[in-house]
């Protein structure tokens, strides 16, 4: 069944996962007194960007903050293992299954996330501020697109999972022009602004294809995924806030919103991979 993931690729992604984890480890014992990233510039002050206390010498600037990262890069790697074997499987059910381009996608922005966010929360510098914006975007404009995929190949074949390779190409493309748009333009655009507006309009396709094809796919993903990023969010408005601030302890707001936003992403993409359409829709790419 192509929404199961297999028992394998979680153990690839846990040992990978923890292969990286040994390395920060070892990096911020080594330089934990090192000051390296004293030459980078800052859009704010360094140690006001959250809640948790900056220790402005040290590798990790922000640990706690630092560390939650980790579950971004453990579901890339689950992502990507998945793409890899749906190039190996003729036996595919739906528009994630057949085209593997969008897991590897998927994996990539985890990946681009677990970079950034890692970078930015270690040196508090304005480059990684914005990298991690950038990350944002990716999380966001990539289900918007893979739906407006899915209703483009509705309206145009009457078939969800029916495309062309220069469909595939301009989809591709469109996505690749705004997440460089909204990098380029980000300092005139209001990011909490953006991104709820892209959310909420990836939900509202997705709302319209659950009523317009009621049963095909597992709605209780869908709503897994959902309660984790309204949770995420609202401990990152909290940070945000300065709200249950305490800058010493290892329960930080940002902290959980990066591991509850990873827990969401992961669900969707388990949500998009239920859909059933192979007995209604002919798969196949043009």
């Amino acid at each position: 069944m192509s929404l199961l993931i297999r028992h394998k690729d979680y153990k690839i992604a846990f040992w990978v996962t923890a292969a990286f984890a040994t390395v920060m480890l070892f990096l911020q014992f080594m330089l934990s007194k090192a000051n390296v990233w004293a030459g980078l510039s800052s859009s704010g002050p360094v140690d006001g960007f959250f809640c948790e206390c900056a220790t402005l010498e040290a590798f990790f600037r922000e640990p706690i903050n630092t560390w939650s990262n980790l579950p971004f890069l453990f579901f890339s790697v689950v992502f990507f293992l998945t793409g890899m074997r749906d190039l190996r499987n003729y036996n595919r059910v739906n528009m994630m299954s057949y085209l593997p381009i969008y897991s590897f996608l998927f994996a990539l922005g985890g990946l681009f996330v677990f970079v950034s966010s890692t970078f930015f929360h270690m040196s508090l510098s304005a480059l990684g501020e914005h990298l991690d914006l950038s990350g944002v975007f990716f999380l966001a404009l990539l289900p918007f697109v893979y739906n407006l995929h899915k209703a483009y190949n509705i309206q145009r074949f009457n078939n969800p999972v029916r495309t062309t390779k220069k469909t595939l190409k301009v989809f591709i493309g469109l996505f690749v022009l705004m997440i460089a748009g909204l990098t380029i333009f980000k300092w005139q655009m209001h990011t909490l602004v953006i991104v709820p507006i892209l959310i909420g309009l990836t939900a509202v396709g997705i709302i319209h294809m659950i009523m317009k094809h009621p049963g095909e796919s597992d709605i209780r993903l869908l709503i897994i995924s959902g309660f984790f990023m309204t949770v995420g969010a609202a401990f990152f408005m909290l940070d945000n806030h300065s709200a249950l601030c305490d800058g010493n302890s290892y329960l930080q707001c940002h902290a959980l919103w990066h591991i509850f936003c990873s827990a969401a992403w992961f669900f969707l993409y388990l949500y998009l991979r239920s859909e059933r359409v192979y007995s209604i829709y002919q798969l196949r790419i043009l």
